[in-house]
């Protein structure tokens, strides 16, 4: 679920089939399929993981949050039971920063924590090999767009043995100062620290993709770094004698 809405950290139940029932994903995944699915789990004996994801679930006052907890009433009444269920705060990396963090950034300042674990999973500290993820480009990650190898051309073996996340030009960052640490490491390639950022994901993510052209093998994968987010990249400036510098276009 990374690059889309989701929560954390952590998983309901291992080995069993996950589905997520909010205002971000009902329009494609309607409330139908998600009870039918926890019927068919129900039946069959076995476990079910819903994830539910809210924009601020302490508050829950956005049309979104409140849409969301309509669905979850919803479903129960359907069932004839609560089902039970993960609820977490979007994580805004990906997709998602660039259609939701403008609802709820204003005001929240910027995030000067450092990262030492992955904030959808547990057990997924940074400087350990508890939590890894393989793309189907060959990557090896944490799950959120840093590439740690890339198993098409070293051999797993070898990614696992010479891995070590405080001497990994991104995570290292991540674990000594935080995102802000990258933000102004982007700084130098032109981009411009904003006032407010809707969570330390956010920071993270418009950071890392400024710093893609200065570590292209480790920011990975594409699907991380769509066209869509371009806008937090300094265009390189095309004129003769400016290929060091950045701009903007007018």
């Amino acid at each position: 679920m990374k690059g889309d809405p989701g929560v954390g950290p952590g998983r309901l139940v291992e080995r069993a089939p996950y589905s997520s029932l909010d205002a971000f994903h009902v329009p494609f995944v309607p409330l139908e399929r998600v009870e039918r699915a926890i019927r068919v789990s129900e039946r069959l004996g076995g476990a079910y993981n819903l994830e539910i994801a809210y924009l601020n679930l302490a508050e829950r006052k956005h049309p979104h949050d409140r849409q969301t907890d309509a669905l979850s009433a919803e479903l129960t009444a359907r069932l004839g039971f609560e089902p039970q269920s993960y609820r977490g705060n979007v994580f805004f990396n990906g997709r998602s920063t660039e259609r939701l963090v403008d609802l709820v950034a204003e005001g929240r300042g910027v995030p000067d924590e450092r990262c030492r674990t992955v904030p959808w999973w547990y057990n997924g500290d940074l400087d350990t090999l508890e939590l890894l993820i393989l793309d189907p480009d060959g990557y090896l990650s944490k799950g959120c767009g840093i590439a740690i190898g890339n198993v098409k051309q070293t051999s797993v073996t070898e990614i696992l043995q010479s891995y070590d996340a405080h001497s990994h030009p991104i995570l290292s960052t991540l674990l000594s100062v935080g995102p802000l640490g990258l933000a102004q490491e982007a700084g130098e390639l032109g981009y411009v620290l904003k006032q407010d950022y809707a969570d330390r994901c956010h920071l993270c993510q418009e950071a890392r993709q400024v710093l893609r052209v200065k570590y292209p093998e480790y920011l990975q994968p594409d699907q991380h770094y769509t066209e869509a987010l371009m806008s937090a990249v300094p265009t390189p400036d095309p004129r003769p004698g400016r290929s060091g510098s950045f701009w903007h276009d007018e």
